[in-house]
């Protein structure tokens, strides 16, 4: 039964080991930073920018806040 164990978690270092990541950073007009692993592309820097809901500007809402 501790073989099994041993096994897997050999087997699950091996697959990390093998993993290719990338990390990005470019310097253009402003700093941009990049993870890469495999094929998925992970934005580090900067945070995406949040949207901007309509219907927080509604007259009804910024009576509220007021």
């Amino acid at each position: 039964m501790w073989l099994y164990i041993l096994f897997a978690l050999f087997s699950v270092i091996a697959f990390f080991m093998f993993l290719k990541v990338r990390l990005c950073i470019v310097y253009k007009d402003d700093l941009s930073v990049k993870l890469r692993v495999m094929f998925f592309n992970i934005p580090l820097y900067p945070k995406k920018a949040k949207k901007i809901k309509p219907k927080d500007f509604s007259l009804k809402t910024l009576r509220k806040k007021q």
